[in-house]
């Protein structure tokens, strides 16, 4: 486990480390977002601008963002999509496209109670991975964001994941097959922790 690791909330903190936030979601998720754009510049200007900050953590060690965590609740997600943005980033009809099938897809809460919390995303940068980093990130969300439950989806392929969240507390209660989303990451694993 690392030792000084600071866990804050990415509204407060200046432009810098928000840059150096979605830096790390795009390298961590690119493969996930290719079909929107292969640039990374595109992608990093398009989450600057689709992400809600007051509902992303990240862990900073040596004033680097070394971790990252999206969280979301019954009323809003971590992302908001801008149709004026996608357009003028991807052009008229693939912008419209993407605008559609993103809110469609990661906008609509996920979670049913006031009392639930779920992780919508959650990753380290390479450098830093299996020196405790997400549990730092983990417990900072269970433990001080006032909620009861807390879920979190993870693919069955991604066994590394899995075994973490498990280490953690968090059971699989349910799987989804959806070949849609799942882009040869095997099935949707639903997994809940009591707070």
């Amino acid at each position: 486990m690392l030792d000084g690791i600071k866990i804050e909330n990415l509204l407060v903190l200046e432009n810098e480390y928000k840059v150096k936030a979605i830096r790390l979601f795009v390298d961590s998720f690119y493969d996930m977002y290719t079909s929107i754009s292969k640039d990374k510049k595109v992608l990093n200007d398009f989450f600057l601008n689709s992400l809600d900050f007051s509902l992303i953590y990240v862990a900073i060690f040596d004033n680097n963002i070394i971790g990252f965590m999206g969280i979301a609740n019954n009323k809003k997600r971590t992302m908001h999509f801008d149709k004026a943005k996608c357009i003028e980033l991807f052009g008229k009809l693939k912008g419209g496209i993407i605008y559609y099938q993103l809110r469609a897809l990661l906008e609509k809460p996920n979670v049913k109670s006031d009392t639930d919390l779920c992780i919508d995303y959650i990753t380290t940068d390479e450098n830093y991975r299996g020196k405790g980093v997400a549990t730092k990130l983990i417990e900072y969300a269970c433990n001080n964001l006032g909620y009861k439950d807390c879920y979190l989806e993870v693919l069955s392929k991604n066994l590394t994941a899995k075994k973490m969240y498990e280490h953690n507390g968090f059971v699989e209660y349910k799987r989804v097959f959806n070949p849609v989303l799942l882009m040869g990451g095997g099935s949707i694993i639903k997994m809940k922790k009591q707070l």
